[in-house]
């Protein structure tokens, strides 16, 4: 019950900073605009500076099989999503089935993770590099595949998005990790990357908040029995069938928890922004993310009980 009580703890406080985000823009105490405008603050300040700063601490050089058995794992994970994502669109109706499934295949890979590791094992928790090197990858291919359950004319390879900041940061970090060249590092430097990096969960939950308050303002007709099946298939059935998968495998506990994690969290917040580039139906990928994630403060502790059961026993 312990480990039930302290998940629902973390994602409980990932919710008041996002109500907290929704007053400060129903109020109209922080203009609509600012969520534009913070939003590249935090994917392109904030968080390569709290990657930087896990990985420079905590990374150590003899786990340098972990450069290339983190990033691997998540692909053998990706595709294999993939594959699940494209199974499970099908009980979508026909219309949204490409909304179901980028809904299902694009996680919330890093921000929901970082908060859980924080909240339940330490700001200080290696589990952090170990989320870093994992998820190095996906924000390169998020940018230039979004589109994979759609037809897209063409797309072009965005090698603008293949070096995003936080790929730099943490390749940054490894490198001076593995050189024994963190010693030279300036401390002042360590510090204010520090105090940067620690606004990117509440920029993250304010931003959250805020945009659910947008998707009231503008929502239509929810369909609560589309959201139903989204959130069976999101929240309960993609983490028991990891919890399955992990059991079966025997994987080590670290490799083991991170890979949970990202079957277990709701989608990312970003999909919305897409499906309006693609035309898609961006009302019914809103009510997917908001059913997921208010789902997730029962679901994630659930789950999060029945892997420590298995998987942590």
């Amino acid at each position: 019950m312990d480990t039930f009580y302290s998940t629902f703890e973390a994602v409980a406080i990932l919710f008041a900073i996002g109500l907290i985000g929704f007053s400060l823009i129903s109020k109209k105490i922080l203009p609509l605009a600012v969520l534009s405008a913070i939003s590249p603050l935090l994917l392109e300040v904030s968080l390569p500076a709290l990657s930087f700063v896990k990985v420079f601490k905590h990374f150590k050089v003899e786990q340098v099989d972990k450069i290339i058995l983190y990033p691997a794992s998540w692909i053998v994970f990706t595709f294999f999503a993939f594959l699940l994502a494209h199974l499970f669109k099908r009980v979508a109706r026909k219309n949204i089935q490409g909304e179901f499934g980028m809904s299902l295949f694009f996680q919330n890979a890093a921000f929901i993770p970082l908060i859980l590791i924080d909240r339940l094992y330490g700001k200080d928790s290696f589990h952090l590099v170990n989320l870093f090197l994992f998820t190095i990858l996906y924000s390169p291919f998020f940018f230039n595949f979004y589109h994979i359950f759609f037809e897209s004319k063409g797309e072009k390879i965005k090698w603008r998005k293949v070096f995003h900041p936080v790929v730099v940061a943490t390749l940054a970090a490894v490198v001076l990790v593995l050189l024994r060249l963190t010693h030279l590092t300036p401390v002042f430097i360590i510090g204010a990357l520090t105090m940067v990096g620690g606004m990117a969960i509440p920029l993250l939950m304010i931003i959250v908040g805020g945009n659910v308050y947008v998707d009231f303002q503008n929502s239509k007709k929810f369909d609560f029995f589309e959201v139903a099946k989204f959130i069976l298939v999101k929240n309960f059935i993609f983490p028991v069938i990891a919890i399955a998968a992990l059991y079966l495998l025997k994987l080590d506990y670290e490799l083991s928890l991170i890979i949970f994690l990202q079957a277990a969290v709701p989608p990312l917040m970003a999909i919305p922004i897409f499906a309006m580039r693609m035309g898609r139906n961006v009302a019914i990928v809103n009510q997917y993310i908001l059913g997921s994630l208010a789902f997730s403060i029962v679901s994630i502790p659930i789950m999060f009980g029945l892997f420590n059961r298995f998987i942590a026993a």
